[in-house]
C-alpha cells in the first residue's frame, strides 16, 4: 500500500512540475521573441548585415540559440538571456551601422545600382569578388580601421561598377 501510495504521490509531482514547466511555454513565439524580432528587423533594414556583419551575426547566433531552446522547451528565463543577448547585439549593429553607412556611402549606393540592373546575376564573378571585399572593408571597420575600411571600400566599389556595367 506504500508503494502504490508513493507511486501516486510521485506521477502527481511529476505531473504538477510539467504542468508548471509547461505553463512557461503557454506564450506564443511572437510573445515571448517580440524584442528580439523588432530589433532583428531594424538591423536588417539598416543594413546591418552589410555593413558590420560580425555584430549582426553575432546577435543571430544568441537568437538562433533561442529558438532552439524554445522549441526543444528549454528553462524560459535562460532562453530570455540569450533573447536578451541577441537583441543587445541588434542594438549595437544599427547603431553601429549608422556609422558604417556614412563611411561606405558610395559603396552602398554602388551595390544598390548594381542589384537594380541585376549585377548580381549577370557578373556574379564581380559580384561575389565585390560582396567578399566589402565584407572586408565592413569587418576592418568592425575591428576599429577606418583607414583601412575606408581605402577597401573603395575597391568594393570598383567592382560594384564592373559588375553593374557589365550587366548594362
Amino acid at each position: 500500500y506504500r508503494i502504490i501510495t508513493s507511486i501516486v504521490y510521485l506521477i502527481i509531482f511529476l505531473l504538477t512540475i510539467g504542468t508548471a514547466y509547461a505553463a512557461n511555454y503557454l506564450q506564443p513565439k511572437s510573445v515571448i521573441f517580440r524584442s528580439a524580432d523588432e530589433k532583428l528587423q531594424m538591423a536588417r533594414d539598416a543594413k546591418a548585415d552589410i555593413l558590420v556583419p560580425e555584430t549582426f551575426e553575432d546577435g543571430l547566433k544568441y537568437y538562433q540559440e533561442a529558438e532552439e531552446m524554445y522549441q526543444n522547451k528549454e528553462e524560459l528565463d535562460e532562453m530570455k538571456k540569450y533573447i536578451t543577448r541577441s537583441r543587445q547585439y541588434f542594438e549595437k549593429a544599427i547603431k553601429d551601422s549608422k556609422i558604417a553607412g556614412l563611411l561606405f556611402t558610395e559603396t552602398m549606393v554602388a551595390r544598390e545600382d548594381t542589384l537594380k540592373v541585376s549585377g548580381d546575376q549577370l557578373d556574379p564573378e564581380n559580384w561575389e569578388k565585390a560582396e567578399s571585399t566589402f565584407r572586408d572593408a565592413a569587418e576592418q571597420l568592425e575591428g576599429g580601421d577606418s583607414d583601412d575600411a575606408k581605402s577597401i571600400g573603395k575597391d568594393a566599389e570598383i567592382l560594384y561598377r564592373k559588375a553593374e556595367l557589365k550587366a548594362i
